[in-house]
């Protein structure tokens, strides 16, 4: 049995990079932080080899989604 080692969490990135501990406990009226397209970027990079998908901007697009079920505010994206 081969064991996978995965890179660092995502989002763990998408906290720090948005400057929070946490994500947004009620994410349709609070939002936790704001984070900008090239730190999505660079996290989609970062995790494309745990990912699903061999295109960057499918990455972020999944790395986006995740950030704003958390409550980060993605600035310049949608």
């Amino acid at each position: 049995m081969v064991k996978k080692l995965f890179t660092i969490e995502g989002m763990h990135c998408g906290a720090c990079a948005a400057g929070i501990e946490k994500g947004s406990g009620d994410v349709l009226k609070k939002t936790a932080g704001k984070i900008s397209r090239e730190d999505i970027r660079k996290i989609a990079e970062r995790k494309m080899i745990d990912l699903n998908t061999d295109n960057v901007e499918e990455a972020e697009k999944i790395i986006a989604g995740t950030a704003k079920s958390m409550g980060i505010e993605v600035m310049d994206y949608f």
